[in-house]
């Protein structure tokens, strides 16, 4: 590296750890200013995100206002799939947010880049809290369903039970489900059914020693926002999430203990260090109510599961009507993945279809080969 594009890298490393709008035009002005960028763009960047001033100092809002900020959708992808992988202090559901935004606007190379990114890069979880999806939450512990009660169940005139089921859940009228909707960089969790969101009280759960400190989690009846105890904070543990509550200093939790029935109420507790079964109780499950049949198979497809990626693509061509470019990429990823699977008929059926639909870009196969690699490149273009 040159000592003027080294001094580069370093002076935008530097901008980004102020969070304020000017110091992050200035990096991107200073990165834009670097010889050769348009031909070495993706390169550079990967080398100022990895730079150990970035790493440990930059602000997150800062680094993902600059990804957004530059000039090419491309990079903007190409940056939050550096992040995403790097882990560490980097907030996925932040970072999936972006790369969102990018999806809703790019086309042809740069879409199918940033949708195999949010595949790949970004879990099922951060996915439906990136875009803002229903969601279903349910307790690690046995797998337990969150869910706002029904009105016979209201503990006052301003507040509603909610609590977890024991037994396997039934779909009830959308107790069920929930959004998180985003007040940077924390949430409110709207209950769908009810349209009131959650809360932790100062209500105590017991009146015995081992109660203590135990608290009730309700919904807040009218559906405006909570005054207070209504923010609540997503923690990554163990590929699941903790559930804190910042302004009461708390964890949602499904303690052990039954209810009334299958009930099992909900609560909110401060962390107890060293104790197991509280740190089972405190971690949850958030998954999209209903993940689309090209989302399911595209999972299936990039986890290598070929067999099922092709039974999940097949009914968005046989039941669906999708656009002529949404029948082209289905017919390509159920068309590789035929090929993987040698199904040497059903790929060669496949090819026939997509050639009679427009054909393939030559961007798919392009991006193919870069970011999988072997023999997938065999596929030919029609």
């Amino acid at each position: 590296m040159e000592p003027d594009e080294s001094n580069a890298i370093r002076w935008a490393g530097q901008q980004l750890g102020n969070s304020g709008p000017e110091a992050c035009a200035q990096a991107v002005s200073c990165f834009l200013g670097i010889r050769d960028v348009e031909y070495r763009g993706d390169v550079l960047l990967k080398h100022l995100l990895s730079t150990k001033r970035v790493q440990l100092l930059a602000v997150q809002d800062a680094v993902l206002r600059f990804l957004a900020s530059l000039p090419h959708q491309e990079w903007t992808v190409i940056g939050c799939q550096y992040l995403l992988e790097t882990g560490g202090r980097w907030n996925a559901v932040a970072v999936a947010s972006l790369l969102d935004k990018v999806m809703a606007q790019a086309q042809d190379k740069t879409l199918m880049l940033a949708e195999i990114c949010w595949i790949r890069s970004v879990s099922p979880s951060a996915r439906a809290l990136a875009s803002n999806t229903p969601v279903t939450v349910s307790s690690v512990l046995n797998d337990n369903m969150l869910f706002a009660a029904e009105d016979y169940f209201l503990y006052d005139e301003t507040r509603r039970c909610v609590f977890c089921w024991v037994d396997e859940w039934e779909a009830d009228q959308s107790k069920e489900i929930w959004r998180f909707v985003p007040a940077s960089p924390d949430f409110y969790i709207l209950n769908v059914y009810s349209q009131e969101y959650l809360l932790a009280s100062d209500v105590a759960a017991s009146e015995s020693a081992e109660g203590y400190g135990e608290k009730r989690a309700f919904t807040w009846l009218g559906g405006e926002l909570p005054r207070e105890g209504g923010l609540w904070r997503l923690i990554p543990v163990d590929e699941v999430f903790a559930i804190y509550n910042v302004s009461k200093d708390s964890y949602l939790i499904s303690p052990p203990t039954t209810g009334s029935a299958f009930r099992r109420l909900v609560l909110t507790s401060s962390y107890r260090p060293l104790d197991q079964s509280w740190n089972e109780c405190h971690k949850w499950k958030i998954k999209r109510a209903a993940p689309s049949l090209l989302e399911r198979g595209l999972d299936a497809f990039f986890a290598k599961d070929y067999a099922a990626a092709v039974d999940l693509l097949a009914p968005l061509l046989e039941t669906k009507t999708p656009s002529a470019a949404g029948s082209i990429t289905i017919y390509w990823y159920r068309m590789v993945a035929n090929l993987k699977l040698q199904n040497k008929e059903l790929f060669r059926e496949d090819a026939d279809r997509l050639g009679k639909v427009g054909g393939c870009p030559k961007y798919f196969r392009e991006v193919f080969k870069d970011v999988l690699g072997d023999d997938l490149y065999r596929c030919r273009e029609h």
